[in-house]
């Protein structure tokens, strides 16, 4: 992580000195000492949970309806539309049919960043979010 953003710098040796400079202060003995207080390294992750939900209706013309959905079963079709399953209309002078699909759920996530920073001027910061997982796909019966 250190070389990455080293190399995004005009002069990268000369910005790993400011950094090693800013993390360690000499104890006087000799030796040096890391400042906890000069925070240089982030790292955090975060997850939340967003509820979801969709309700529509996917309609089309009856014949092509008929056909896509009921595989050309006619009493199938004509029961799905009495019961209510399916609604039935007249639009252009066509008639349409549609079924309501209706989708919930939660989509669960995690972020996890790095930073790197000084603290100070001179140095950038750098995050690398992780890939959230695809929203879940809706079966449809057919």
């Amino acid at each position: 992580m250190i070389e990455e953003q080293a190399k995004k710098q005009t002069k990268p040796r000369e910005w790993k000195t400011k950094l090693i400079n800013a993390l360690f202060e000499a104890d006087g003995k000799g030796g040096y000492v890391m400042k906890p207080s000069k925070a240089v390294f982030e790292s955090h992750k975060e997850a939340y949970h967003k509820r979801y939900g969709t309700d529509e209706k996917e309609g089309m013309q009856k014949t092509v309806f008929l056909y896509k959905v009921f595989h050309g079963n006619e009493q199938g079709l004509e029961r799905a539309i009495q019961e209510g399953g399916v609604v039935q209309w007249i639009e252009d002078g066509l008639e349409m049919c549609a079924f309501r699909r209706v989708s919930a759920g939660v989509e669960k996530s995690a972020l996890q960043a790095h930073k790197v920073s000084s603290g100070g001027t001179w140095g950038r910061t750098e995050e690398t979010p992780a890939t959230p997982p695809p929203p879940p796909s809706t079966n449809l019966v057919r």
